[in-house]
């Protein structure tokens, strides 16, 4: 009995000695089996590297809580929108897409960019201005993220050694121009003129026109918007307000101190604040004149690529970097102003009260630009056409006749 007791207990300490070692082999294959599959989601982004390392850690936590999705980025800080054609030729479509308001509609018309309408449903928490720069006949091609309006960026120190009060939420052109006349001196300019549409544009808004309706027809050649155009030719050629030579980069002599007024976008005001120049800066609006005063505004926003494979895995990357605690942390790296209504009222809260109101005011006046067809080639062509104008060498009438509106219309159908 105490033999066959004895062979008993030999056996389960074998048998037990066996199992054990057979539990590295089972523990392996247990967590071979617990390997998450990884779907792999393509971003392409755009801007310098202090942008790009924002969000490689936005990108590190998205995936830290989401461990069945790996991000990709492609990142261009030059040439981006070729960089994408290239990616979209050679069959590396990104998944989700940084854009502007602009270019990205081009994308859209052609069929790139998926309508968002079955995915985003916050629209109402974002600023309807925002909202309107990614919507066509009903459909919504982006997620707005940052705005950036154009605006006027002055020199305090310059105003306040002229004894000249400064801009108002509610000047008119009449005060602007008077303002520019009392600020211009042998070595000092009132305003800096620049022939891009980015500073002029404004100018025909405020009056009551345009480049492009907003039924997509050529407007450039109404009354307004020719009597606009030629105000802002006069500021240089019989004001004489502005630096003599357009080719003289107003810009840089704002930088210098010797221009009090240009104009910029936003994004340009804080970056000039960060440079640490040697005068105060302040903003205003674009002055009124026939009807209220109306700022360009610029859109980035995201876009989700139509022949994705993963658009349910696209669209949490696109809800967790539209996050507001993402937002916040972007926008100190971006310079510009956050497109959802909570995350705007908490951007302003960093001005002053009087600065408060200036930005709140642009803001609400902000309309993004209206495009057709390739709105580049028909900037470049209005461009080159305005010169003559701009130079003091024929007048409006000259430069936008009915050979030119025709061309025009032609190019955006």
């Amino acid at each position: 009995m105490k033999k066959i007791l004895g062979a008993l207990v030999l056996l389960m300490v074998v048998f037990g000695f066996c199992a054990c070692q057979k539990r590295p082999q089972d523990n392996q294959t247990l967590e071979k089996e617990s390997v998450i599959q990884k779907t792999c989601i393509r971003v392409s982004l755009f801007g310098d590297e202090e942008k790009y390392n924002s969000i490689k850690k936005i990108v590190a936590n998205f995936e830290g809580i989401n461990p069945d999705i790996q991000i990709e980025i492609d990142f261009w800080s030059e040439d981006y929108y070729k960089q994408l054609n290239k990616s979209i030729l050679t069959g590396k479509m990104p998944d989700v897409v940084m854009v502007d308001n602009i270019e990205g509609f081009s994308y859209y018309k052609k069929g790139f960019f998926q309508n968002l309408g079955q995915y985003f449903l916050n629209q109402e928490d974002y600023l309807s201005n925002a909202i309107e720069a990614f919507s066509y006949d009903d459909c919504i091609w982006g997620v707005p993220v940052f705005l950036s309006p154009s605006l006027i960026i002055f020199n305090k120190n310059i105003f306040l050694k002229n004894n000249v009060e400064l801009p108002s939420i509610n000047w008119n052109r009449d005060c602007f121009l008077n303002k520019a006349h009392h600020l211009t001196s042998y070595n000092e300019f009132g305003f800096g003129f620049d022939n891009k549409i980015s500073s002029w544009l404004g100018f025909l808004w405020s009056n009551g026109g345009g480049i492009i309706d907003n039924s997509g027809c050529i407007m450039l050649d109404s009354a307004s918007s020719k009597e606009a155009l030629q105000f802002y030719s006069n500021l240089k050629n019989l004001e004489g307000v502005c630096q003599p030579n357009s080719s003289l980069n107003a810009h840089n002599l704002f930088k210098q101190g010797k221009i009090a007024m240009i104009v910029s976008n936003f994004d340009d005001f804080i970056n000039l604040k960060k440079s640490n120049l040697p005068f105060e800066l302040g903003v205003a609006p674009f002055p009124s004149c026939s009807v209220m005063a109306y700022s360009p505004m610029g859109v980035i926003g995201v876009s989700l690529f139509e022949k994705s494979h993963h658009k349910r895995e696209a669209w949490r990357f696109i809800l967790y970097l539209t996050n507001s605690d993402r937002i916040w942390k972007m926008q100190r790296d971006f310079n510009f102003i956050p497109a959802k209504k909570a995350d705007f009222s908490r951007f302003l809260l960093q001005y002053s009260l009087d600065e408060r109101m200036i930005l709140q005011n642009i803001i609400t006046n902000s309309r993004p630009v209206p495009v057709c067809g390739d709105y580049h080639i028909l900037i470049n062509k209005i461009e080159q056409q305005l010169i003559p104008l701009f130079e003091a060498e024929k007048n409006v009438d000259d430069v936008i006749d009915e050979n030119f509106y025709k061309i025009l219309q032609r190019d955006i159908k």
